[in-house]
């Protein structure tokens, strides 16, 4: 039935994201997810295809809930810097419940071309927009100083995927609003000494 084929294909998807998480991409084979999901490995292929496109559903799966937590977490916020602070906490809460798989996907989906890579540029995009949306937003209402709001969306991004990619384990990381409060600040008010020592300390060092 339709049912039993919507339910397979995302016990599939279910699998795939584990076994990707763990393994990456390169250590994960069709046989290993259909094992993983109790399917057969035709019913995989007749899913998606191949091995890519089912990696891209993951990468895709990622990018729509990245987006639909940034949506929400702007709902209600009243002012620019509320609306910063939300964003770079939802993306750090994220990355935190899934750093394995975000890893993976910076590090290897670029590398495979093609859908997956693809995603992650339009996600990349799509970030920036909304962020440099925001601080044109702080400007315009007098929140922020004048500033490029590309350039200083590619910093606070950078900023973020660098934290993701290299930064410590669970047990290391200080707490995601405490952290994104840092970041914030940093990025609002520099490390000029002249400007004052406002930023919010993060418990331990990167």
């Amino acid at each position: 039935t339709s049912k039993q084929g919507a339910e397979g294909r995302l016990a599939i998807l279910r699998a795939a994201r584990r076994l990707f998480s763990e393994r990456g991409f390169r250590g994960v084979s069709l046989d290993d997810v259909a094992r993983e999901a109790g399917a057969s490995k035709g019913l995989v292929l007749y899913h998606f295809v191949t091995k890519d496109r089912l990696f891209a559903y993951v990468i895709g799966e990622v990018k729509e809930e990245l987006f639909s937590r940034l949506q929400a977490a702007l709902m209600g916020q009243a002012g620019a810097r509320e609306k910063l602070l939300a964003l770079i906490t939802v993306y750090l809460r994220l990355a935190r419940s899934q750093r394995r798989l975000w890893r993976i996907a910076l590090h290897e989906a670029y590398g495979l071309g093609g859908v997956s890579r693809q995603l992650l540029l339009d996600c990349r995009q799509s970030s920036l927009s909304m962020i440099s949306s925001v601080l044109e937003e702080g400007m315009e209402r007098g929140e922020f100083r004048k500033m490029d709001p590309q350039l200083a969306s590619l910093c606070l991004l950078g900023i973020i995927s660098e934290r993701v990619l290299t930064g410590p384990g669970p047990a290391q990381e200080p707490d995601a609003e405490q952290l994104a409060a840092a970041i914030a600040d940093m990025l609002l008010h520099g490390i000029d000494s002249r400007r004052g020592d406002t930023a919010p300390a993060t418990g331990r060092a990167p």
